[in-house]
């Protein structure tokens, strides 16, 4: 667990205008949950005051702004770009979902300035029917805007359609399957249980690791064919998977290692995190676990 998630999970936010955790909203814990457990960058807000909550993901793409931005009202944490993106928010609060490519942001990661382009969708979040916030899902671009400047415009055009079906995901939302829809169409493999470990929901990628799990399945179906590892490289226990950690009340992100073996015979890595679910009376509701493809780089390191 690296020092901005540790950070960002045990952020207290009862001095904020959402109040204690404990006491939040389905939806908003639901969204937040989903967040922490992904590897992609997000951030949302909620409620009049625009409060942002964002993951370690979004983390880098605050620089200095971290951690002291958690909790405060968008339009303060980005003064400096309002004027550009306060009217993109404004359009996404008012029902439209919004999405814009290759915004360009200089960033200090490696210890030096360098120039990146970053990519976004908004989306509006809804409780009990009113929308109360937004969803951001930010995706970096800058091998892909680097290549069509050197090579050819392909990669561009790539890279357009990638944001445009993003954008149609998005707007295919329906207001009574909101975060149902998010979970559809994440690029990371998604499925919730309840705490008797049922199946509740699942997406796409998340069947493409399991394949025919069924809504009838339960949490040991989701581990057959699997081997876990430790950070040291030992053999995970079952009862030290992620699932049965989270259905523990434990946070378990980053994800674990797993190696997946297909009938086929063909090997698969996939990095497991898991998350406990929350509901609005602070009772833990069930688990979110999700499924990361780390095969290509997992290879290139063991190569």
């Amino acid at each position: 667990m690296n020092a901005a998630h540790a950070g960002i999970a045990a952020f207290d936010w009862s001095a904020t205008p959402l109040g204690a955790r404990a006491a939040w909203p389905a939806p908003l814990e639901a969204v937040f949950g989903m967040m922490l457990a992904t590897p992609v960058a997000m951030c949302a807000t909620w409620g009049p005051d625009g409060t942002l909550l964002y993951n370690a993901a979004y983390a880098p793409f605050l620089a200095k702004r971290h951690p002291a931005a958690l909790g405060q009202p968008l339009h303060e944490v980005w003064a400096d770009v309002w004027a550009d993106i306060g009217p993109l928010v404004a359009r996404v609060m008012a029902g439209e979902a919004v999405s814009f490519a290759d915004m360009p942001l200089v960033m200090t990661r490696s210890g030096h300035e360098e120039e990146t382009w970053w990519s976004f969708a908004y989306s509006p979040l809804r409780n009990d029917d009113h929308i109360t916030g937004f969803l951001n899902i930010a995706t970096e671009t800058t091998a892909g805007v680097v290549a069509a400047r050197e090579r050819d415009a392909a990669q561009a055009q790539l890279i357009k359609r990638n944001i445009a079906l993003e954008q149609e995901i998005v707007a295919r939302r329906e207001a009574a399957s909101r975060l149902a829809a998010v979970i559809e169409h994440l690029p990371v493999g998604i499925c919730l249980f309840d705490m008797d470990g049922q199946a509740i929901l699942n997406n796409p990628v998340f069947r493409t690791f399991v394949p025919d799990f069924s809504p009838t399945d339960t949490v040991q179906r989701a581990w057959e064919d699997w081997c876990g590892y430790d950070v040291q490289g030992r053999l995970l226990a079952p009862e030290n998977y992620p699932s049965a950690r989270a259905l523990r009340g434990e946070l378990v992100a980053p994800g674990e290692e797993f190696l997946r073996r297909a009938p086929d015979g063909t090997h698969t890595w996939v990095a497991i995190s898991a998350v406990p679910l929350i509901d609005s009376a602070g009772e833990q509701a069930g688990i979110i676990l999700v499924f990361d493809d780390i095969d290509q780089r997992k290879r290139i390191l063991l190569d």
